[in-house]
């Protein structure tokens, strides 16, 4: 599991300009769409494992927290006040990976990552970015690497397809067993099933 060292060094890896126009300037990709993702209840925003004590320990030094924190059951995630679009604008610096990164997942392939896709969902819609800034990706597809490759972040990944997996054969109305067997047994699984259960999951679409 990442500890503070860890994820000091991934948030400084994906804290550069992520949108950027023509001539290379920064773009706050927010204006246009209103800050569709970041506004509470439009988005979940995710927790890596480890991340919330990570964040309570550095919010603690910082006096008043600007969010809080909530279980979800299968992860942890911020409490978003309603009286401003972005939980984490007044203290940008601890802004949390899932904030940092979206809308881009990581293109797998084998136990690589190769490179960034944006994920195919309605709720994601309003998102009129397509193409991150060439530098921001280079170190993005670095940071889902170093994410990936740890064990606990594997399985919590692995976890989610398994889980979204349940969800879409219950809409569908299908008898959802198989993936309740394959969530039990995924401790289980090897390193390789993960890695594939992930790439299911970061190319899933509505």
């Amino acid at each position: 599991m990442f500890v503070a060292k860890d994820f000091q060094e991934l948030y400084a890896l994906v804290s550069g300009d992520q949108t950027i126009d023509d001539i290379g300037a920064s773009v706050d990709c927010g204006i246009r769409c209103d800050k569709h993702c970041c506004r509470p209840g439009h988005t979940s925003k995710y927790l890596l494992p480890g991340e919330r004590a990570f964040l309570e320990d550095a919010l603690a030094e910082r006096g008043d927290p600007p969010f809080g924190f909530a279980s979800l059951g299968y992860f942890e995630t911020i409490v978003e006040p309603n009286t401003r679009a972005c939980a984490c604008e007044p203290l940008r610096d601890l802004r949390p990976f899932n904030c940092r990164i979206f809308p881009y997942g990581p293109r797998i392939e084998g136990t690589e990552v190769k490179g960034l896709q944006k994920g195919n969902r309605k709720h994601l819609e309003p998102c009129w970015i397509t193409t991150p800034a060439p530098m921001w990706e280079k170190d993005a597809v670095q940071a889902w690497q170093r994410i990936l490759s740890d064990e606990d972040n594997l399985v919590f990944f692995a976890r989610l397809a398994t889980l979204w997996e349940w969800n879409q054969a219950a809409d569908r109305g299908e008898d959802p067993g198989h993936v309740l067997v394959a969530l039990a047994s995924l401790e289980a699984a090897s390193p390789k099933e993960r890695w594939a259960l992930c790439a299911r999951f970061f190319s899933r679409s509505d």
